[in-house]
């Protein structure tokens, strides 16, 4: 395979509070912190983060648990 995965829909949830963080849902993921993935296809921001600073970028992850895992952006989300 391509290692090409679809996820749900709005899989992205942002932490807020000033963090440049973005909780990705990747049910049954299978990814160890420290893998490197990139999003594609978003067209819609998460919160202050713009969809430009997640599509098409790529992020080492930070795994939570089975179905989810952190990414750290390049902007930040006040909420």
């Amino acid at each position: 395979g391509n290692g090409e995965t679809t996820l749900g829909a709005d899989p992205f949830t942002s932490v807020g509070g000033g963090s440049a963080d973005v909780v990705v849902t990747n049910v049954g993921h299978g990814l160890a912190s420290g893998a490197v993935v990139t999003f594609s296809g978003l067209t819609s921001d998460v919160g202050d983060i713009s969809a430009s600073a997640i599509s098409d970028q790529s992020f080492v992850i930070t795994v939570i648990d089975a179905n989810s895992y952190t990414i750290t952006t390049s902007e930040t989300d006040a909420g």
